[in-house]
């Protein structure tokens, strides 16, 4: 088969694969009985992932596969809101995802949904911890070689600014003789080395 390295009419970009066939509702989806709204705050991997629900139960969520696919609109990371059906006929905490929100939505829903947001507010991975003093101080990232270095600066800030130290002639102490430059020509300053 011959290689299409012009583009035009054949070009790759036109391929049905790359198109984006499906009509996404502009109609808000709002839970219904057995649903649920969440915020994902983890991807272990296997089609799954972690959230948080309204009520501060951890679930454990099942990625349908519509959302499995290559489309931007359906892609979830960690911060998202979505909203999860919870299967209360099994045991523990599962859920399946139904609806993946985005930026504006959150905010639609928010002043059309009278619920208690502060719960999905609080667990967003995605705030800026740059603003929030608490974090900026806890974690540093330091070599065992880089605290050596600190600690020798601040003992070198605290030491005496110089340190003088004196040399004498072995032979000359021996004999109990002094040369009269040895006062001047012993003497080094440590910063001078």
């Amino acid at each position: 088969m011959v290689k299409n390295t012009h583009g035009g009419s054949g070009h790759k970009k036109y391929a049905r694969k790359n198109t984006d066939t499906t009509f996404k509702s502009t109609k808000l989806r709002i839970a219904e009985e057995g649903e649920t709204y969440a915020i994902v705050t983890k991807l272990p991997g296997n089609c799954m992932f972690q959230c948080v629900s309204m009520k501060g139960i951890n679930l454990l969520g099942h990625i349908r596969g519509k959302f499995v696919k290559k489309k931007s609109q359906n892609t979830l990371k960690a911060g998202n809101w979505v909203l999860v059906g919870v299967r209360y006929w099994e045991k523990g905490n599962v859920c399946d995802l139904l609806e993946i929100y985005t930026d504006l939505e959150k905010e639609t829903l928010k002043s059309s949904v009278h619920e208690n947001w502060s719960v999905l507010e609080d667990n967003d991975i995605t705030k800026d911890f740059g603003s929030n003093k608490k974090f900026a101080d806890d974690i540093v990232f330091q070599t065992e070689r880089d605290e050596e270095t600190e600690h020798w600066l601040k003992e070198s800030a605290n030491a005496k600014k110089t340190q003088q130290i004196k040399f004498t002639d072995s032979n000359a102490a021996a004999t109990g003789e002094e040369s009269e430059d040895t006062e001047d020509d012993d003497v080094i300053n440590v910063d001078d080395i």
